[in-house]
This record gives C-alpha cells, sequence and structure tokens, in this order.
C-alpha cells in the first residue's frame, strides 16, 4: 500500500483479457483494487475472451471515449 500511495489521484486505464496466460487475470484484478483503495481514477476493462494480445476494437472505443473524457473533449457518437 505505501507504494501505490503515489497513484493517488492518477488517472489510468487498464485492459486485460481474462485468458491470459502470461500474466494471471487476477492479479491484475487485485491491483486494481488496490490502486483504486489508493485513490487512483482507475478505468478498469476486461474481455472475457481475450488472452494476452492487444484488446479488440470495443475496449479500443472505450479507451478513446475514456481518453476524450480525460482531456474534456465530447464523444462523437
Amino acid at each position: 500500500p505505501r507504494h501505490l500511495a503515489a497513484f493517488a489521484g492518477v488517472p489510468m486505464f487498464v485492459f486485460h483479457g481474462e485468458r491470459d496466460r502470461n500474466c494471471p487475470f487476477a492479479l491484475t484484478r487485485d491491483l486494481v483494487t488496490d490502486l483504486r483503495a489508493a485513490g487512483a481514477q482507475l478505468e478498469f476493462v476486461t474481455d472475457p475472451d481475450t488472452g494476452h494480445e492487444a484488446m479488440g476494437p470495443a475496449g479500443q472505443a472505450r479507451l478513446h471515449r475514456w481518453l476524450r473524457a480525460l482531456l474534456g473533449l465530447p464523444d462523437p457518437s
């Protein structure tokens, strides 16, 4: 927790595929919980059908909406 305190107020976007065999999903889920408890402003996006690859179009759309909101830009949809 003392190392996570530095992330208080920091906006973050985290994507993780639930079928990831390189980095277990549970580790990321627990880290996200701890970061939120430390005050990080965290958007956590998961995909139950994705492993250790880049996020698909739905995840990318979420990232773009999050970035627009972070920058105060209007949502084009």
